[in-house]
C-alpha cells in the first residue's frame, strides 16, 4: 500500500525545515572555506596551521544568510528567485570581508598592529565567495532532483486503479496513456466492454 502524497508532503516540510536548511547551508559554506585554503595552498596540508578564520567568516555570511533569507525558500521548488537571494546573500558577505580586510590592512600598515584573529586574506576571500555560490547553488538543484526521483517516485505514491470502458484499439491507446503518466501511480486493472468477443483478449 503506498503512503498518501498529502503525507509525503506533510513529512517533507517537516524535516527540511528553515532551521535545517539554515544549518546546512552553514555546513556547506564551511566547507567551501577548507577547499578555499587548501586550493589557497595548492592542496599542501602543512601551510595550512589552523582555521581561525572560519570564526569571521561564519559570522559574516550567517547574517548576510539571515538578512537575505536566502534559507527560506521552499528547497523543492527552488527557482531563479532563490538563486537569486544567495548571490545576494554571498555578494554581501564578500563586501564585509573585504572592506573589513582592507581595514585589518590599513590598521597594520598605521601601527604596525595585525588582528590575526579575525584577519583573511583576499585571496581565501575570492575562493571561498566562488566555491560558496558554486555549491549552494548545486546543492539546492540536487536536493530538488532527488526530492522528485525518490520522494515522488511511483513506489511511495498511493496508486490509483483505473478500470477501462473499451477493450479495442482505443482502449489500448488510454492505457498507455495512463501508464507513462510519470506524475500519477496508475494501475490499470481491466477492461470493461460490451462485446463479449474480446472477453480474455
Amino acid at each position: 500500500m503506498g503512503i498518501p502524497t498529502s503525507t509525503i508532503l506533510s513529512i517533507s516540510n517537516t524535516f527540511v525545515s528553515r532551521r535545517l536548511v539554515f544549518l546546512i547551508d552553514l555546513l556547506l559554506t564551511l566547507f567551501a572555506f577548507g577547499m578555499a585554503l587548501f586550493i589557497r595552498f595548492n592542496f599542501n596540508f602543512d601551510l595550512i596551521v589552523n582555521w581561525k578564520e572560519a570564526y569571521i567568516i561564519i559570522l559574516v555570511y550567517s547574517v548576510m544568510y539571515f538578512v537575505f533569507k536566502s534559507y527560506a525558500g521552499v528547497i523543492r521548488h527552488t527557482s531563479l528567485h532563490d538563486g537569486i537571494k544567495i548571490l545576494q546573500s554571498t555578494t554581501s558577505a564578500l563586501f564585509v570581508l573585504v572592506l573589513l580586510s582592507l581595514i585589518i590592512e590599513k590598521s597594520k600598515l598605521d601601527s604596525g598592529f595585525l588582528l590575526e584573529n579575525v584577519y583573511v586574506p583576499l585571496s581565501i576571500i575570492s575562493i571561498h565567495y566562488l566555491l560558496t555560490n558554486f555549491i549552494l547553488l548545486v546543492s539546492r538543484l540536487i536536493f530538488k532532483l532527488v526530492y522528485f526521483k525518490v520522494i515522488f517516485s511511483k513506489k511511495f505514491i498511493s496508486h490509483k486503479n483505473i478500470l477501462i470502458y473499451g477493450a479495442g484499439q482505443a482502449g489500448i491507446i488510454t492505457k498507455n496513456a495512463l501508464l507513462n503518466d510519470s506524475s500519477v501511480n496508475n494501475k490499470v486493472i481491466g477492461f470493461f466492454d460490451d462485446n463479449s468477443s474480446k472477453v480474455g483478449a
